[in-house]
């Protein structure tokens, strides 16, 4: 089943970007508590699919972890909500490998930016 069709009906948001990247976010209200890096219950349900859905491409694929920032946030909180997506990621079986980068989202909130990328050798 495509991530797109698991999440309809959710407040998540599913799309591609110009740059031929899949766009994933989640809004912060369904990802974190206000100043919480811990992953929130509705958070952990996206995910279990999107790990689903990306480790049989993860040969040839690269994920982003944008994490959003509360209203009286430092960059550290940031930093670590990213990281609490990256481990439970890579808890579910998402190589830590081609999780590629962390750091603030560009929305309101928690962003994974999917590309194509060749598998590193």
């Amino acid at each position: 089943m495509r991530l797109r069709e698991a999440l309809k009906g959710t407040p998540v948001v599913v799309d591609s970007t110009g740059d031929h990247r899949l766009r994933v976010e989640v809004p912060t209200k369904h990802a974190f508590d206000p100043q919480r890096t811990a992953v929130k219950p509705a958070l952990a349900a996206v995910l279990d699919q999107f790990a689903t859905g990306f480790k049989p491409h993860a040969a040839t694929t690269e994920l982003l972890v944008g994490a959003p920032a509360d209203d009286k946030a430092s960059g550290r909180i940031v930093q670590d909500r990213a990281a609490s997506v990256r481990d439970y990621l890579v808890g579910r079986g998402v190589p830590i490998s081609r999780i590629v980068g962390l750091g603030r989202a560009e929305g309101a909130g928690l962003e994974l930016l999917v590309s194509d990328r060749p598998a590193s050798k």
